[in-house]
């Protein structure tokens, strides 16, 4: 009990002790801050599980620090360091250590865009490791070089004969300066051409706006014509089936007419005159059904058409991916009508 006093009520230390305490403090934390530095600095410097490897380029306006390097358009690193020297200029890069670039590896700048951007590319080549030598000029290559442009076209440009150039743009002008009018009707009439092309697009979306408001008016009337639809296609499902039905009721109806007639021989006379008649009538009905079925039939598919058309919504759609569902599209088996 008299220890847990007595850690309690220790002395507060004296402004010596407490100042090499602080001081104490103040050189452990400057040692961790300089080990902190020191593991950044080894980290940003030698990057561990990449590996550099230089390469030799005739001219480096495209090589900057940071450029990306890829391999079969992966990056595996970037380039770390640009040194000029003597006659070319040293690039060297880092890339990952699981990437093997042998003795006969290629590099080149390409572009990134049309607009800007560079990365190298490289190309592994060989079956000995590319070690510390660096890639010679011979298999750097760039998007494009303004030295051998200007070397190669300053030959060419000396062997242009001065003369000939100096009068065809003499020529050239005297006919500019002797035909003003043809100038000015040829721009006019570039003029003209491009209000045609203007009045054209104006008339396109005249007509686009008109399709707009044709569907519009389509769509809020949707139900309207949806409700009309259906109807019709139940009318025209009843009548296929009452068709197929009355079909069935004539074929049964002749048959127990010509059943019939043996049994009635002793009444022939006064029985013929009758079947005459109903044959007659059965041939009108018969001839009634053929003209009602092909009717149907293109009900039916003008109403197929539409149901393509109009969406179970009212809506109207340009594809089928979503039918309305209508009476036609039911078969209900029944005499006469095959399903």
């Amino acid at each position: 009990m008299q220890s847990k006093v007595n850690l309690f009520n220790r002395p507060l230390p004296t402004a010596e002790q407490d100042r090499r305490y602080q001081l104490n403090w103040g050189i452990v934390g400057a040692l961790l801050t300089v080990i902190v530095l020191g593991i950044c600095g080894y980290l940003f410097v030698f990057q561990p599980g990449t590996k550099e490897y230089s390469a030799d380029f005739t001219e480096a306006q495209a090589v900057r620090s940071g450029v990306d390097v890829r391999v079969a358009g992966i990056s595996v690193g970037s380039v770390s360091d640009v040194e000029l020297l003597d006659d070319r200029v040293r690039v060297k890069f880092r890339v990952d250590k699981d990437v093997f670039l042998g003795d006969a590896t290629t590099a080149s700048m390409k572009m990134l865009t049309t607009v800007g951007g560079y990365y190298m590319a490289l190309t592994p080549m060989g079956t000995a490791d590319l070690g510390d030598k660096p890639i010679p000029p011979e298999r750097v290559s760039m998007p494009y070089s303004l030295l051998e442009t200007f070397q190669q076209a300053t030959p060419k440009v000396q062997k242009i004969k001065a003369t000939p150039v100096r009068e065809t743009m003499s020529q050239l002008n005297e006919a500019l300066e002797d035909q003003p009018e043809s100038i000015r009707n040829t721009v006019t009439t570039f003029n003209r051409m491009f209000d045609n092309i203007l009045r054209q697009q104006d008339q396109a979306g005249d007509f686009v706006k008109v399709m707009s408001e044709y569907s519009t008016t389509v769509n809020q009337n949707g139900d309207l014509l949806l409700s009309l639809m259906r109807n019709m296609s139940t009318f025209f499902a009843a009548a296929e089936v009452n068709l197929a039905g009355f079909k069935s009721y004539l074929t049964n109806t002749t048959q127990i007419v010509q059943r019939l007639a043996p049994v009635l021989n002793v009444y022939l006379n006064n029985v013929d005159p009758i079947a005459s008649r109903f044959d007659a009538l059965v041939a009108k009905a018969r001839e009634l059904v053929k003209q009602a079925e092909p009717a149907i039939a293109n009900a039916k598919e003008m109403l197929a058409g539409l149901q393509k058309t109009i969406a179970p919504d009212g809506t109207l759609q340009l594809n089928d991916s979503e039918k309305t569902f209508l009476a036609t599209n039911v078969c209900i088996p029944s005499p006469g009508v095959t399903c």
